[in-house]
């Protein structure tokens, strides 16, 4: 981690555990370096107007060890950006989206983020344009990325980082989206599939062994694996093996948002999924965990487990009795990949290496970024279509002057795409949020979207008297029963609601 944080805002079958050497980590050398990684970081939605609301340096603030560590290290699974517009194509049901302002950075320079991923399922969410431009805002934040590019060699390349006085090398892969890769031609993301291991062979040893030569040490960032999957697939095993036999130091693994275990290949360690560090959607309480590695010019040295406890919009370090827990959890999850961690720490012996001629580094400055000038693209309407148009509505102090709801897909797994026309008179308003509501005619669960104007993107608070807002939202299937689905509209601060009574369009609901 830099010198000074400037902390802004204040394959296979499971196999008999292996053997670890006996004291393998007295030796390790006493000027080694901590990098802590830890898991995905949504700084998208919802954290959008946590964050406004409670400071940036409250999401991951309290985690010490992040911030104190020589790197730190997370996956940034979301967009950062002030432009773009969802809706692309991902080849999924019903898509999730993940936006979040360029400000939310200061969220990663508060905790003390030195490095990110980028190569995942979310960062291509709202089109090439607004993941070249998150490359921009984090180069001016300061904050190092791997992962995506303008075309797959940048996307693919290593990022070169200072860790005290050592050079680590950071590479990013995704195994989830092919929709989002890049090519020769085109900016995305660093993607591989999973099913194709000659393919990682191909793009990925080279890439590894020059890596080799220029750092101390080689980290690989893979996102990978589907969701709440408890353990990894024969086929992540048979990856993350082949990353370390390419060269890889470590393989920190990401996308199943639960903890799954740590193995050990060749004396070095694979992370299959460090869980969720920073994520809005998911219920409750839930256990992460920070991966601190210590490391010396022989490698990672040893491997220890600070376990965490994430909540909405926040992370904490665990309690002592939420640690037991957590630790127990990661060992036992370990255990059946041949790993056995002893009070949550794996001591490591690798192999020697070459003595690398190190990549020269430049110190990177963490800087606050500033919130967008002018809201995105698509945002501001000159006027509203005579065919959307509808009698002004107030809702406390907005106004909904039209509405559009395309029509429903005959899958009923898909999205519901909804417009909405807004003005707001006078004065400067604090949060509110948007919240169309579709509602079956015949009874069963209302398809609602409540969210901040333009798709996160642009405040209420920020709203310019007189002029007309455009904002786009995708609402998710609920079952109901009935022929038509009658929209609604409503408006929140959090405690109260404005609802419209009106039904303000009547959209069919088409048979599969």
């Amino acid at each position: 981690m830099r010198a000074a944080v400037l902390f802004v805002l204040l394959l296979g079958a499971c196999s008999p555990p292996v053997p670890q050497p006996e004291g393998s980590a007295s030796d390790i050398d006493p000027a080694s370096v901590t990098i802590a990684f830890g898991g995905d970081v949504n700084l998208g939605r919802r954290q959008n107007a946590i964050s406004a609301s409670d400071g940036a340096d409250r999401a991951l603030g309290d985690l010490s060890s992040l911030r104190e560590a020589d790197l730190a290290i997370v996956n940034l699974e979301s967009v950062v950006s002030g432009i773009g517009q969802s809706g692309v194509e991902k080849g999924e049901d019903a898509p999730f989206f993940f936006r979040g302002r360029p400000e939310m950075l200061d969220v990663l320079i508060a905790a003390g983020v030195d490095a990110v991923g980028t190569a995942n399922n979310h960062s291509g969410d709202y089109g090439p344009d607004a993941l070249l431009d998150q490359g921009r805002l984090l180069d001016a934040a300061g904050v190092a990325h791997a992962g995506s590019g303008p075309d797959v060699e940048a996307a693919c390349a290593p990022t070169y980082l200072p860790a005290a006085h050592l050079t680590v090398a950071l590479v990013s892969i995704d195994a989830t989206m092919p929709h989002f890769a890049a090519t020769d031609a085109s900016p995305g993301t660093c993607h591989l599939a999973l099913e194709e291991p000659q393919a990682w062979r191909e793009r990925m040893g080279p890439i590894l062994e020059d890596a080799r030569d220029r750092a101390h040490a080689v980290l690989v960032a893979v996102h990978w694996g589907p969701n709440l999957a408890a353990e990894p697939s024969a086929e992540k095993r048979a990856v993350g093996r082949l990353l370390i036999e390419l060269g890889a130091d470590v393989v920190l693994g990401s996308s199943a948002h639960v903890l799954q275990g740590v193995e050990v290949h060749e004396g070095r360690p694979i992370v299959h999924d460090a869980g969720n560090l920073l994520f809005d959607s998911q219920e409750g309480v839930v256990d992460s965990a920070l991966m601190l590695l210590d490391l010396d010019s022989r490698g990672v040295r040893s491997l220890r487990v600070e376990p965490l406890v994430t909540e909405y919009g926040w992370t904490r370090p665990a309690s002592p009795a939420e640690s037991g827990r957590i630790v127990d959890e990661v060992a036992a999850l370990s255990r059946s990949l041949g790993t056995e961690l002893m009070g949550g720490r794996l001591p490591l012996d690798p192999p020697v290496r070459a003595e690398p001629e190190p990549q020269p580094v430049p110190q990177r400055q963490p800087a606050l970024t500033p919130p967008a000038a002018d809201p995105p693209p698509g945002c501001l309407a000159a006027e509203v279509p005579a065919e959307f148009a509808i009698p002004p509505l107030r809702l406390g102090e907005l106004t909904l002057l039209g509405v559009r709801v395309d029509p429903v897909p005959a899958d009923p797994r898909k999205l519901v795409w909804v417009e909405s026309y807004w003005r707001v008179d006078s004065g400067r308003l604090g949060d509110r949020w948007i919240s169309p509501r579709l509602e079956p005619s015949g009874g069963g669960g209302t398809w609602r979207g409540d969210h901040q104007p333009c798709d996160w993107a642009w405040p209420a608070g920020r709203m310019v008297p007189g002029q007309i807002y455009l904002d786009r939202s995708a609402l998710r299937p609920r079952n109901g029963a009935g022929d038509e689905l009658v929209l609604r509209m409503a408006v929140t601060d959090g405690e109260d609601t404005l609802d419209v009574s009106e039904v303000l369009a009547r959209v069919p609901m088409m048979g599969e």
